[in-house]
């Protein structure tokens, strides 16, 4: 029996099919980890006790609830599936141009290039050009590839957070190119460690001092004391534990998976499959994703008295 296109991929060549499969997974993951990080918050991870010292009473972290290792699992997994979505993408379009099927030495040679830095990738194309030709410039696809590179379209930069969220968190906002995060992220997950789930905390306490209520986004350890007040002060303090990944080669910057400057949102939209002049068609019905998760925990709230 002749097998017949997905109606729903009808716009796309079947060969790429399974290009669509990998981003739509990479989509469902990106659901899923908000999701999961999103319960994690809410199961109140923080374990604390009262503590009187030299005249005050403080409250102690005396444990944490590990972050699901599945989580990063999962992280992982949409990474990569993104990696070999746009490598696929690139290899079956490499064979359908005027040089004709690639035979395998010519395979061996066919990637996506990612680079920030011009001179980099010009020498990238000089040992291409003898083997694929129609990935370097000059050639329809080649101009395409360039065109995506981050060094030719620094303004797709993407925040590691939102402005006004690290504005009144007191956070720094790294930006970076989608594909250079991607890049980041894959080869550290391939040839180091699968990139660790951490938690952090955003921390609200309000007392009978104004001027300290406005605390940060911190790391909480086991130990840590929260509030602290004078016996018989009482202080309201107020904990949002959230699940974060961290962004690779950039010490203590971190990304909440919901967010979408989350690796799993933007390199799909950036180099993924298209059509041109055309809107993208949405999820097939029974497949359709939410693309945003429910990311802000309700807050963990004590009272030191």
């Amino acid at each position: 029996m002749e097998r017949t296109p997905m109606a729903e991929l009808s716009w796309l060549p079947e060969p790429l099919h399974p290009v669509a499969y990998r981003i739509g997974r990479a989509d469902e993951l990106g659901y899923q980890l908000g999701l999961e990080s999103f319960q994690w918050s809410r199961s109140k991870p923080l374990a604390r006790t009262r503590r009187r010292e030299n005249g005050t009473e403080q409250l102690v972290v005396t444990g944490i609830r590990p972050v699901p290792p599945r989580i990063s699992m999962m992280f992982s997994e949409a990474v990569n599936h993104l990696r070999a979505a746009i490598d696929n993408v690139v290899f079956h379009l490499a064979g359908q141009t005027e040089e004709g099927p690639l035979n395998v030495k010519r395979e061996k040679a066919v990637a996506f290039p990612i680079y920030g830095d011009e001179g980099k990738y010009e020498e990238w194309c000089k040992t291409t050009r003898r083997r694929v030709p129609q990935l370097t410039p000059g050639a329809q696809l080649g101009d395409r590839i360039r065109s995506l590179q981050p060094f030719a379209s620094a303004g797709r930069a993407i925040a590691s957070v939102e402005p006004r969220v690290a504005y009144l968190n007191g956070m720094e906002v790294h930006r970076e190119h989608p594909l250079l995060l991607l890049q980041e992220y894959s080869n550290t997950d391939k040839h180091r460690a699968l990139r660790v789930a951490v938690h952090r905390s955003l921390e609200t306490v309000r007392g009978d001092n104004p001027a300290g209520d406005a605390r940060p986004m911190r790391t909480i350890e086991v130990g840590d004391v929260l509030p602290s007040t004078r016996i018989g002060t009482p202080v309201f303090a107020e904990h949002s534990p959230f699940v974060a990944i961290e962004r690779p080669g950039i010490e203590d910057v971190v990304v909440n998976p919901g967010h979408r400057g989350a690796p799993h949102r933007e390199p799909a939209a950036t180099a993924g499959p298209g059509r041109h002049g055309r809107t993208q068609p949405s999820a097939p019905q029974g497949s359709r994703l939410r693309l945003r998760a429910p990311t802000h925990p309700a807050g963990d709230r004590s009272w030191a008295p």
